[in-house]
């Protein structure tokens, strides 16, 4: 077995043994628009990636749940199970507690294997599945291979998507077993009934869903906000801020003219005069349009009803815009010139290492900060140039987080006959700027 898999195999095991919940290991799946087409491709970088973040994280982590929302579920038969599957997020607690559960009990059995779409969660913007599997008399191996959300022509309605990569790889999936997932919509496309597949690795299950367009496009709040703020002089503006009853969706543009590309927002959170915050969830915390344009989510204050809302923000990563790319030189095995991105450093190329055998593995060494000791982000583009400038897709890319200050970032490219070296554009970064921004949104 390859060095990362026999790394993540063993942390697995470890994990597996701990008190946590197996709903809680929750991987996420991005599937940013212009990415899509490669959705099958990327889940493989993002599976390993995704599982040493969720196995070092989720040994820190618990799931904490409101008095209000402990006693409700104390009375009702099953919602002891969709706890465990909500993680955390207040939101969608008041969602259950408003009665916007909505149960749908659709079941299917295949070859002695029953899958049953419990429940769902939904508005116009995402839509939460609450599902079992039993499999009676045996251990399950449920991987979920694929899956997709299509309307009543046949066209897929989902964006980005949030899974449990990890579920199926303990020894202690006895049936049945209780999962969820979460589907972020085109809300162009959506029709009634919605059809949810389900692709394991023993069969496909594909299900008619009652969603109503009418009622779910009339449960949103709209503010717009249109201010422009600065973090060490680099511009942001925030467009607007949309509450769902799943979700918050904070829609931010950069200044093209900004020396730094920013990358990620690290605190951006809403808050009210009480003192009251609205944070990301654990799990999906945003897309992009492109590199100027996002969308960032945050737990639902739907049903909460604040008379004041104020968004605030300090710090957020980002990157020089001239240090944005590491050339390689793959025969000479190291890194061409004197890269800008100084935290980044180039620790071996192999082969042998990865699925595809032939293929050329580059393993990164990234100085971290210790904010980031139990972050996993990708750090390069998903594709690549070589000196003529054709482009070329990463086979995958994954995250080794084994040491306080320093990650092992691993791409794995097809190895072919490149001309010259080849450059990587970096896509997240660990390093931040820094500012106070608060802005009235209501």
């Amino acid at each position: 077995m390859r060095d990362l898999e026999k790394e993540l195999t063993k942390m697995s095991e470890h994990f597996y043994k701990t008190d946590v919940s197996n709903q809680s290991k929750s991987a996420i799946y991005t599937g940013i628009e212009q990415a899509k087409k490669r959705i099958k491709r990327k889940r493989r970088a993002m599976q390993s990636m995704i599982a040493a973040a969720a196995i070092l994280l989720l040994f820190l982590s618990s799931i904490k749940i409101s008095p209000t929302f402990a006693d409700y579920i104390s009375r009702v038969p099953g919602m002891q199970t969709i706890v465990t599957l909500l993680n955390g997020d207040h939101g969608l607690e008041d969602a259950i507690n408003h009665h916007h559960l909505q149960k749908l009990d659709l079941s299917q059995t295949k070859n002695g294997t029953t899958v049953t779409i419990d429940s769902m969660i939904a508005d116009s913007d995402q839509v939460i599945f609450f599902y079992t599997i039993k499999q009676p008399g045996k251990k399950i191996n449920p991987q979920l291979n694929d899956f997709d959300v299509k309307n009543k022509d046949g066209h897929s309605v989902m964006g980005a998507a949030e899974f449990n990569y990890l579920l199926g790889h303990g020894s202690k999936n006895q049936s049945p077993i209780h999962d969820r997932l979460s589907v972020s919509l085109d809300a162009k496309k959506l029709t009634d009934p919605l059809y949810l597949s389900l692709i394991f690795k023993m069969g496909t299950w594909t299900f008619k869903v009652p969603y109503d367009v009418t009622k779910y496009e009339k449960m949103k709040m709209s503010y717009p906000v249109h201010q422009t703020v600065s973090l060490e002089g680099q511009k942001l503006t925030v467009q607007s801020v949309t509450v769902y009853p799943t979700r918050i969706a904070v829609h931010i543009t950069y200044d093209p003219k900004n020396t730094k590309q920013i990358t990620h927002l690290d605190d951006l959170q809403l808050v009210d005069k009480q003192g009251r915050g609205w944070t990301p969830p654990d799990g999906l915390v945003g897309t992009w349009s492109n590199e100027n344009d996002q969308t960032f989510y945050l737990q639902s204050n739907y049903f909460a009803h604040p008379r004041s809302l104020y968004l605030r923000l300090t710090r957020a990563r980002a990157i020089d815009k001239s240090a944005r790319y590491v050339t390689v030189d793959l025969k000479k095995k190291k890194l061409v010139g004197n890269p800008a991105a100084k935290q980044i450093a180039l620790k071996s190329i192999r082969t042998g290492v990865s699925d595809h055998k032939n293929d050329l593995t580059l393993r990164f060494a990234v100085h971290v900060p210790s904010i980031d000791r139990h972050s996993g982000y990708g750090i390069f583009d998903i594709t690549f140039t070589d000196q003529s400038g054709k482009q070329y897709d990463t086979r995958s890319e994954g995250t080794e987080m084994f040491s306080k200050s320093i990650h092992y970032e691993i791409v794995n490219i097809p190895n072919r006959n490149y001309k010259g070296p080849i450059t990587l554009k970096i896509m997240d970064y660990p390093e931040r700027i820094h500012g106070d921004v608060r802005i009235k949104v209501k």
